[in-house]
């Protein structure tokens, strides 16, 4: 990918190479469980995979989330290496099917008011704690 971090693994091309092809077998024979331990893998080892574009890239934060354009900066005290930590177990623990540990470490990010959305691979900083509208059709107090 093209915004890799070209320092953030010390892996070599044949390794990562082994490991994805390990990771897209296990898809393919409908192991799961094994494909998401070799995702989780690959993040411990700040390689981030996207299933999607079918591509991979180094990344020293071990997630792949970007901060969201409508951020609110004075929300939050936290480092970006604090959050990048957060958000890098959260995802292993999903991916290593531990929910439970997945939500938990989410209702920490956002008792530090730090908003996650899967959907879009973004983080915010949001003072409310929550990331939800008033709907414009509703009713008054």
């Amino acid at each position: 990918s093209a915004d890799s971090d070209p320092n953030a693994s010390n892996l070599s091309q044949k390794e990562i190479d082994d490991l994805l092809s390990l990771r897209l077998c296990a898809f393919y024979e409908t192991n799961i469980s094994v494909a998401n331990k070799l995702t989780c893998v690959l993040l411990k080892l700040s390689v981030v995979v996207n299933d999607e574009l079918r591509e991979w890239k180094f990344s020293s934060k071990g997630h792949d989330y970007k901060q969201s354009a409508d951020s609110d900066p004075n929300a939050s005290n936290l480092s970006q290496k604090e959050i990048d930590d957060l958000l890098s177990l959260r995802l292993c623990a999903f991916y290593e099917t531990n929910i439970s540990v997945a939500n938990k470490l989410t209702c920490v990010l956002l008792k530090l008011s730090v908003v996650v959305n899967d959907e879009l691979r973004e983080w915010k900083f949001s003072s409310k704690g929550h990331d939800y509208k008033q709907s414009a059709d509703s009713d008054p107090n």
